[in-house]
């Protein structure tokens, strides 16, 4: 009924509405509409008729600070990509995603890009030990990715990752998402762009959350799973560059490791020392119908490609 939660007078007045329109309405029935638990809609309901009846609601307005629009929320059949990085990005297989698309997909086709689209190495705070591409070299290549993936999607959405976000730091907090995204690309009736690091898509198999935490881990889907008990919604995982689709332990929701779109050797870190660290995973997926599919590029027998293109 509501997307998200509700709190103080929007809380009380949603809920008179309600029962208004449907008298038979409980509390336990509109607090569950509303993704809230019955003792956590009853104390902040009474807590709230409480304060408007002693007129003391209102709070003055030096506690007035920002505050945010929603995360996307958004529905149908998409294409997900992330930690394309760029100009790092494998190019061909970024072009792969197209191609899949345009073969199982019926138009309007759209794509979400789930954080990382840039590198951003010119605004970062670490030491670089040897020269980085330039931020005009990371815009065309932005650019051109764009360009590709538009010959083929109706629709580009994104969210923020924390490179993207190397940027905002850099400009103490001045930019949003869609600053960032419209130095590279302005229509932004074919482009959206989200200041959050993940969105919602419902599907007829349940909500999807397609998120860039912020959390790592070197082992294949133990963030994921943390955040699908979190949440409680089948999961869609970026920033470890891990490629894994599987259940949570408890076989209550989907969890998958979406991969990265990028060459692994273009980055200085990895090619020129030795490391214990894991491969990076070159995937993505397609969401359709709310099952996902993830085409995996490691020379393993996981996507046979002759079935697919």
């Amino acid at each position: 009924m509501y997307k998200g939660q509700l709190h103080g007078k929007a809380l009380v007045e949603a809920f008179d509405m309600a029962k208004a329109k449907d008298p038979i309405l409980t509390q336990t029935e509109f607090a569950a509409s509303i993704g809230m638990t019955y003792a956590c809609f009853n104390n902040r309901y009474h807590q709230t008729k409480a304060l408007i009846k002693a007129n003391i609601i209102d709070a003055p307005d030096y506690f007035k600070v920002k505050t945010f629009d929603e995360c996307f929320r958004l529905s149908g059949n998409w294409m997900i990509v992330g930690d394309a990085h760029v100009p790092y990005t494998d190019w061909e297989f970024a072009s792969l995603v197209s191609l899949i698309a345009k073969k199982h997909l019926r138009k309007p086709r759209k794509l979400l890009i789930a954080g990382d689209l840039f590198s951003f190495d010119q605004f970062s705070n670490y030491a670089q030990i040897v020269a980085q591409p330039s931020w005009a070299q990371e815009r065309d290549a932005a650019k051109s990715l764009f360009k590709l993936w538009f010959d083929t999607f109706d629709e580009i959405n994104g969210i923020m990752g924390n490179h993207d976000r190397r940027l905002q730091k850099f400009v103490m907090g001045a930019f949003d998402g869609e600053d960032i995204i419209s130095m590279v690309y302005s229509n932004r009736s074919k482009l959206k762009w989200s200041n959050y690091g993940y969105c919602i898509i419902d599907t007829p198999t349940g909500e999807w959350r397609v998120t860039h935490p912020k959390n790592y881990s070197i082992n294949q889907l133990t963030v994921a799973e943390q955040l699908s008990f979190k949440y409680d919604q089948n999961i869609i995982s970026h920033h470890e560059h891990h490629a894994a689709i599987g259940f949570d332990r408890y076989g209550k929701h989907v969890i998958v490791n979406n991969g990265c779109l990028l060459e692994q050797n273009k980055l200085h870190y990895v090619a020129l020392d030795d490391s214990k660290s894991d491969a990076m995973m070159r995937s993505f997926c397609m969401l359709k119908d709310g099952y996902p599919y993830l085409f995996c590029d490691n020379g393993l027998p996981w996507t046979d490609w002759s079935k697919w293109l």
